[in-house]
């Protein structure tokens, strides 16, 4: 829907591509960084993963997210889509 659109826009992408992390990931210990060069997403790359990837993972009706579990990678649909990867932050 389009009213989610702005919100998931200031909630993810934003700080995915500022910090590499949401807040929960934050309490996780958790960022998101490309996955070639574990640097921080672009804006463009954020936004793609959070509004359009995850969306692609919901239709699956949740698999893409459980294929996490099953991936040596530990990547889910979205994170294959967005070639991005999740990763420990280093204290």
């Amino acid at each position: 829907r389009m009213t989610l659109i702005i919100p998931s826009f200031f909630y993810f992408a934003l700080p995915l591509h500022f910090y590499g992390q949401t807040l929960g990931k934050k309490l996780l210990g958790l960022k998101v960084v490309k996955a070639d060069t574990y640097e921080y997403l672009s804006i463009g790359r954020a936004a793609f993963r959070e509004l359009f990837a995850k969306w692609i993972s919901n239709l699956t009706f949740g698999i893409g997210y459980i294929m996490v579990a099953f991936n040596a990678d530990k990547k889910g649909l979205h994170d294959i889509i967005a070639q991005t990867r999740v990763v420990k932050e280093k204290r």
